[in-house]
């Protein structure tokens, strides 16, 4: 089976970007051809001083000079514009199609946890694909192309024999060209040894440390360096100077035999007019064209310095998403949850691998369930289940007798505040954290920080709700550590949904905050409420309790019966932990 080509497709991501793109190529190319048209009027400027220099006007010809120059210096203006704007779109544009493919992605069908390299490197990877490719190679390839062809088609216009003369020197030049990078490849290859040598002795230095400390081997190891450097910078001289000589030595010959030939035919034949603005113009003209021509050979086009860019980006983007395309959309009204034989594994569907096996529970409107598990992963399951972060493996979860899987995602994430011991503070203004995703309502705030506490703390502050903060600057500024809790619960009470899940939510907090937390969670009204813990005292706020141990339920009951009868679990667990 082939292996899928990860890359990033440039054709399609340029399309979406045509307008700036033509225009770009069209102020390139009016910027190159103002350039072209100066260099026109001056030879025919001076082919005019030297057929009568006294009945030539000069300002006839300075104006278009500098009316050309001008436009050129224009065109370029707009040219850097135009390349900055579509070069910051088109990197916008894979780092936003990365993020909406991380926001829409299957957590963990994706397993993003070795993806981590990949998240850590979009915005990285995205800009080494538009600055490093795009512009640097190939709109630089293209730019180049632009010139080449506009130098040539003035040449013959302007002058024949000279436009001939470059046509036919060209294959000349390419060929010799390559045959030089070729020669030049093994005092590359040889440089790029030491180097691997040089990172081999840091290497094996980093690995070997303690031994050469001990045997006191710092000498030895920076000789050792010391000699490789030496030959490093030795073939890097004669890199450079073998590749810059031969180059330059290429360019001299080749515009020295263009020039020639163009001159020489000219004057020996008088070929299409031969004059001295002719021969200055092919005396510009002639090393323009060649060095555009050398860089233009130099371009890599091949994509493979950003394989690995283009590879993690790919990825990336084709994230598998969440199955998101379900036909509820809307509860009017949730009065019931019910777990049927939920039954949940990290690993595969052998019912020994298990976290959860056939869980059975139910909660009315306006209920609480408490369910009580020491293991962290139990409740993780339950959790994930209920939010839809991962697929349970059988059995079913049912709101109002809705299947949950056949609910809309985002619908249903609307309707469940989930709170968990992972949460923390992000960064932002205390108002816009409260408020989040939604739009600000004042009544709404107002309430939120009221019921969990934070009026004062708010208040205390210079500017109030305006205040930035993370978790960061409470630690570095001495707040009272309970402050991110509450800021967390008065976000979740400015939610206001129907269903909150809890899990293990100020789980390391005083036992103090977290009755208070509970209780304000609890007291608002005509929410149902799971509250997943191993926190024993919580349950008797409850009006259901649920047991579970070694993935399976241990007792269910309401609490109030559990409590008065000595031989249940709860009873046992609440003696035990007085």
């Amino acid at each position: 089976m082939e292996k899928e080509e990860k890359k990033i497709n440039i054709k399609t991501l340029l399309s979406y970007e045509a307008k700036y793109l033509i225009l770009y190529f069209l102020c390139m190319f009016l910027s190159v051809a103002s350039l072209e048209g100066s260099l026109v009027v001056i030879k025919n400027f001076i082919d005019h001083m030297a057929a009568d220099s006294q009945g030539v006007k000069v300002s006839v010809y300075v104006a278009p000079i500098i009316l050309a120059f001008f436009l050129a210096t224009l065109f370029l203006i707009l040219r850097s514009q135009l390349k900055s704007k579509l070069l910051s779109r088109i990197s916008s544009r894979l780092t936003k199609a990365s993020l909406q493919s991380l926001l829409s992605s299957d957590i963990y069908e994706n397993n993003l946890v070795d993806k981590e390299e990949c998240i850590k490197n979009i915005v990285k990877n995205a800009n080494e694909i538009t600055y490093y490719y795009i512009d640097k190679n190939l709109l630089q390839f293209i730019e180049t192309l632009i010139i080449l062809f506009t130098c040539l088609f003035s040449t013959f216009f302007i002058y024949l024999l000279g436009g001939l003369t470059l046509l036919l020197i060209t294959p000349f030049f390419i060929v010799i060209e390559r045959i030089l990078v070729v020669i030049t490849w093994k005092s590359k290859k040889q440089y790029n040894e030491e180097l691997d040598l040089k990172q081999q002795l840091f290497n094996k230095t980093y690995e070997n440390i303690v031994e050469v400390k001990l045997k006191n081997g710092k000498d030895k190891v920076l000789d050792s360096f010391e000699n490789i450097d030496h030959e490093q910078n030795e073939l890097f001289h004669l890199k450079s100077f073998s590749s810059d000589l031969a180059n330059s030595i290429l360019l001299v010959i080749t515009i020295g035999i263009t020039l020639s030939i163009s001159y020489g035919v000219g004057v020996a034949w008088n070929f299409n007019n031969l004059s001295i603005g002719k021969l200055v113009y092919m005396s510009f003209i002639t090393p323009i064209f060649f060095i555009v021509l050398h860089y233009t050979m130099h371009a890599n086009l091949a994509r493979t310095d950003i394989s690995k860019a283009e590879s993690e980006l790919y990825d990336m983007i084709h994230l598998k998403e969440e199955d998101n395309n379900k036909k509820i959309n809307k509860i009017e009204d949730i009065y019931s949850i019910n777990f049927s034989n939920v039954s949940y594994s990290y690993l595969n569907n052998d019912e020994k691998d298990n976290l959860l096996n056939n869980l059975d529970f139910d909660i009315k409107k306006g209920e609480k369930i408490g369910i009580y598990s020491l293991d962290h992963e139990e409740k993780d399951a339950i959790f994930e289940s209920f939010s839809r972060i991962r697929k349970y493996n059988s059995g079913k979860i049912l709101i109002n007798n809705n299947e949950i899987d056949k609910i809309n995602i985002d619908y249903l994430r609307s309707i469940i505040t989930s709170l968990s011991y992972k949460d923390e503070v992000p960064s932002g203004t205390i108002s816009n954290i409260i408020s989040y995703p939604y739009n600000y309502d004042d009544y709404k705030y107002n309430d939120a920080i009221n019921k969990s506490g934070l009026r004062d703390f708010i208040n205390s502050l210079d500017d109030k709700g305006n205040t930035y903060i993370s978790k960061d600057i409470i630690e570095e500024k001495g707040y009272d550590s309970f402050i991110e809790t509450r800021i967390i619960l008065a976000n979740a009470i400015y939610r206001d949904t129907k269903i909150y899940l809890c899990n293990d939510f100020c789980h390391d907090s005083d036992s103090f905050l977290e009755n208070e937390v509970i209780d304000v969670l609890f007291n608002l009204k005509g929410k149902l409420i799971i509250l997943l813990t191993d926190h024993i005292y919580l349950l008797n706020k409850c009006d259901k309790v649920l047991i579970i141990k070694d993935g399976k339920v241990l007792e269910y009951g309401k609490t109030n019966e559990l409590i008065n009868n000595k031989d249940s679990e709860y009873y046992k667990l609440l003696k035990k932990n007085r």
